[in-house]
């Protein structure tokens, strides 16, 4: 059975965590912390193309996105991506799943609840039963990027690495099943989360 994730979820911290309604790559709410090009080349940096063509596969469609925020704040100090996607000529849909975080926040599950949050809007209209593996490619000198691959319970698939030269990049791939990932998610929101039954949606205009 699918999982279906409220728009607002609750972290013990005292933050909220938002799923869009509508897929979307940005939104206003990101638009401080994705301002940072440089740290979030592998998101919105000027080489993002040439790293994408190089992964193996490509966007079936337009990401879900999660963002963490504080209640009285509008910009978002996190977000997590969960976009489908196609490896080569295959026909069934894989996910790729990115995340961001803004600089001083780390270290607090914040990029790892959102792209959970994010993974599980994305599986109420595609069943992760019906889903090829979730894949992350990390910058091999991120270890912070890493470090979350491997907490969000992916293990490296070697067979994803791949370089690009014109930037002299390396990169890592990391990839689980979907079934796989769509436990750990639920039990990531589980342990981190508390329901916001009756809480407006965010007015974003």
């Amino acid at each position: 059975m699918s999982y279906v994730l409220p728009h607002h979820r609750h972290l013990s911290s005292g933050l909220l965590i938002e799923v869009s309604p509508r897929r979307c790559f940005s939104s206003p709410q990101t638009s401080t912390m994705l301002a940072d090009r440089l740290r979030n080349r592998d998101i919105n940096g000027d080489g993002v193309g040439l790293v994408v063509s190089r992964t193996g596969w490509r966007y079936a469609d337009v990401p879900f996105l999660a963002t963490a925020r504080a209640p009285d704040v509008m910009q978002a100090i996190a977000a997590g991506w969960a976009a489908p996607i196609r490896w080569g000529k295959e026909s069934s849909l894989g996910v790729n799943l990115s995340y961001a975080t803004m600089e001083g926040f780390e270290g607090n599950g914040l990029a790892r609840a959102s792209v959970a949050a994010a993974f599980l809007r994305l599986c109420a209209e595609h069943p992760a039963s019906f889903l090829g593996p979730v894949n992350i490619q990390c910058d091999q000198d991120n270890v912070r990027s890493i470090a979350l691959a491997q907490s969000l319970g992916l293990t490296r698939n070697r067979a994803a690495d791949f370089i690009v030269p014109k930037l002299g990049r390396s990169y890592l791939g990391f990839a689980c099943a979907a079934i796989q990932f769509e436990e750990a998610a639920r039990s990531i929101l589980a342990t981190s989360c508390e329901e916001l039954a009756d809480e407006p949606a965010l007015d974003s205009a």
